[in-house]
């Protein structure tokens, strides 16, 4: 009898022949998580065969919110307002009246499967998409080592190395070089900091050269032991050029004469020095060594300004570089060193000679 009372409603509603569904959306999917796509604007006739989805997704996009008793109502005044256009006879107003029924049944199943925690998903996929710094992956995301891991568990460690080292020594030379050439760059900037000599940051590797001859020069497993310590000095330089990029409060504008020099050099000096850590991580790799922790931001201590004015920022660029220039240049010095087998201070048995075998060295920290 209901039936009987929708079809003689129906059948005395005219409709133009040009009727056309409005903007719903609709999804040929939904079970498998495909996203919603507009409905194609239909004639009266092909819309029959896609009313059932576009009518049970529109009912599912109304359960579950705050105010679901007004959407249901929002959903009973769409499904009128469709059939008075769609509707021109008794045949099509019986077919519109088994699909709405049959909508309502399949409504608990659509919306079973159509997935529901989009800002969930959303969230964790934002948190996935976040950089690593750089200083972490300095090979790129398929970098082969990992932090406190050893690759061939049991296997000792190759020595000497002369490929790997040789690799690193290059890339070493390579920054040096690049050091030499921005260095009219570097007094145009920081001419009038000069005279202040050298700055201390604690967090900074120093006077590394004298920490290698008095603890490992004379050491038969040298690759070994310093690797991993220049693994992380190049960490602790990583953190902190990455720190130096922002300007915080320095009031140094994009059209500056400083900004024109300064981030250029900076951008060209961290470049490579990212390439130096890849050798060398790659060298670690080679040599079957553990790769030391990856360092945190948390390195830096109170003497680093967060935010510093003009002057403060030109003095604390200054203080970094020529610290990383005398860097480069003792570890230069250093690879040399370990690339010889025997070196006159060890034949001589001085301060910095031969050691007596011991059952197990210490790992002495650089200063």
């Amino acid at each position: 009898m209901f039936l009987f009372v929708i079809m003689f409603i129906f059948c005395n509603v005219p409709s133009p022949d040009d009727a056309v569904l409005p903007h719903v959306y609709i999804s040929p999917r939904p079970w498998r998580g495909v996203k919603y796509r507009p409905c194609e604007r239909q004639g009266p006739r092909e819309a029959a065969a896609t009313s059932l989805r576009c009518l049970a997704l529109q009912r599912c996009a109304a359960t579950g919110t705050a105010a679901e008793a007004a959407d249901q109502r929002h959903v009973a005044l769409r499904v009128a307002r469709l059939t008075a256009l769609l509707l021109s006879d008794c045949a099509a107003a019986l077919r519109l009246a088994l699909l709405v029924a049959g909508s309502m049944l399949l409504h608990d199943c659509v919306c079973a499967a159509v997935p529901m925690g989009g800002s969930a998903a959303a969230a964790a996929a934002a948190a996935a998409a976040e950089p690593r710094p750089v200083w972490q992956w300095p090979c790129g995301e398929k970098s082969p080592t990992r932090p406190g891991t050893v690759l061939v568990p049991g296997e000792p460690v190759r020595h000497p190395a002369p490929k790997a080292m040789r690799r690193v020594h290059n890339q070493l030379a390579v920054s040096l070089q690049h050091m030499k050439k921005s260095q009219p760059a570097l007094r145009q900037l920081y001419g009038n900091f000069s005279k202040l000599g050298e700055l201390k940051y604690d967090w900074l590797p120093r006077k590394q050269l004298v920490w290698f001859k008095k603890h490992y020069q004379c050491s038969s497993n040298k690759i070994a032991e310093v690797l991993p310590v220049f693994h992380k000095s190049l960490q602790n330089f990583s953190v902190t050029f990455e720190a130096m990029k922002p300007h915080g409060e320095s009031q140094i504008g994009r059209k500056d004469e400083i900004y024109r020099i300064r981030d250029p050099l900076l951008a060209n000096i961290t470049m490579w020095h990212k390439m130096l850590l890849c050798e060398t991580e790659a060298a670690i790799h080679n040599v079957r060594l553990p790769a030391p922790e990856w360092v945190s931001v948390g390195i830096l201590t109170k003497h680093w300004p967060p935010n510093p004015d003009l002057t403060e920022t030109l003095v604390r660029d200054w203080g970094v570089i020529r610290q990383y220039e005398l860097f480069l240049s003792e570890w230069a010095r250093i690879i040399r060193l370990m690339g010889r087998k025997e070196t006159p201070a060890c034949k001589s048995g001085g301060a910095g000679g031969r050691a007596k075998p011991r059952r197990k060295q210490k790992q002495h920290a650089p200063p």
